[in-house]
Parts: structure tokens; sequence; C-alpha cells
């Protein structure tokens, strides 16, 4: 028994794929995606993930009866943690420097 192959023409699109959605562009969008996060600052979600589990990832939205918890993060959150990651960086090379002060000097 040998099965018919099927016609492109019977094939129907998915809905995921389908050419009446549209997209609502990122910078007219209110809150984004873990992804869509991750793509915007540059970083790996591995690396959302362990900012998160440290405590110094972006607040998150969860929004309930969504797949997986619904995370997003809003436009404010976005720049409330980047201004944070600037902070914590400033403040980290100022550690540095007083570091280096309070070091003995090797060979003198």
């Amino acid at each position: 028994m040998t099965r018919k192959p099927k016609k492109i023409t019977d094939a129907k699109p998915s809905p995921k794929h389908s050419a009446n959605k549209t997209a609502i562009p990122l910078e007219s969008r209110s809150s984004f995606s873990v992804k869509e996060f991750c793509d915007r600052v540059g970083i790996a979600r591995g690396t959302f993930l362990n900012l998160r589990k440290a405590g110094l990832g972006p607040k998150e939205m969860r929004l309930s009866g969504t797949p997986y918890g619904g995370i997003r993060i809003s436009v404010a959150a976005e720049a409330a943690w980047i201004a944070d990651c600037e902070k914590r960086t400033v403040d980290e090379a100022e550690q540095v420097a007083a570091r280096a002060k309070r070091a003995p000097k090797i060979g003198a």
C-alpha cells in the first residue's frame, strides 16, 4: 500500500506563521519577553538567569494564565536595571581604585 504524496496546495499555513499576524515594533512596546529583553541589552539568557539568581536582574512582571508564567519586563524596569548596572560599575571601579591605593607597593 503506497501513500499518495501531499500536494503543495493541500498544505495549510500554520497559524504561528500566518501572513495576517502583524508584529508590533519593539520600539513601541511597553514590555518585553525575557528573550526580547536579552536581545535588546545584548546578554545571553544564561547570563540573565545568573543575574536573576544573584538578585541583580531587572524587575519582572508575571502574567497569570499564560504559558510558563508569562514573564515580561517593562521598559521602565529595563531603564532602571541599566541605570543600576551603570551605578554598580562605577561603585566597583571606585572600590578597585581604593584597594589599589591601600595595597603595598611591590618592588619598593
